[in-house]
């Protein structure tokens, strides 16, 4: 581990659920600045601990920032860190589109979404009620190459059944079954 991952890590180390340790994140953005300032080499693993940080204090701004500060210390994002970013982000009712925003333009920084990228913006438009956004990126799956699992037909046809459109989610899951897929439950 770098001494920056150390730093980081070991900055909050008596941190409790009742501790707020939201003033110490100035400190964080303080050693980001020098870090950068200094052209110290950082790994995606101090990135991995912030996003962290800031998911456990519920801060999904600060954790989305930290997917573009990678970028300034030419630190490729990997799909793990965009996925947790975008599980913090959906997590908020009003980071749904900033999420879908991060998740359409991280192809861009060469950071290409995922199965479980596609299930967490799916299943968040699902709980919204945004039916035909998430069954626009279940078929961009297909387009992108990228294969649905159970999961991803699962929360499909979950988000059908709450907005009372049975067929279509038997006909999903014909579609699964014939794809030979095992259902895991509805």
């Amino acid at each position: 581990q770098s001494t920056a991952t150390v730093a980081v890590a070991n900055s909050f180390p008596y941190a409790s659920p009742e501790t707020d340790i939201r003033p110490h994140f100035s400190l964080v953005d303080d050693l980001l600045v020098r870090l950068k300032s200094d052209q110290y080499r950082v790994t995606p693993t101090l990135f991995s601990y912030l996003i962290k940080i800031y998911a456990e204090a519920d801060l999904p701004e600060k954790a989305l920032s930290v997917f573009y500060k990678m970028l300034e210390f030419n630190v490729k994002p990997l799909p793990r860190h965009l996925n947790r970013i975008l599980e913090l982000l959906v997590s908020h009712r009003n980071f749904i589109m900033p999420a879908f925003d991060l998740f359409k333009t991280a192809h861009k920084y060469g950071v290409f979404p995922n199965t479980k990228s596609y299930n967490i913006l799916m299943g968040a438009f699902c709980l919204n009620g945004d039916l035909s956004i998430a069954y626009k990126l279940f078929n961009k799956m297909f387009e992108r190459d990228v294969m649905p699992d159970v999961e991803s037909y699962r929360i499909l046809m979950q988000g059908l059944c709450r907005k009372s459109q049975v067929n279509r989610a038997v006909d999903l899951l014909e579609d699964m079954l014939n794809k030979g897929f095992e259902p895991d439950s509805l």
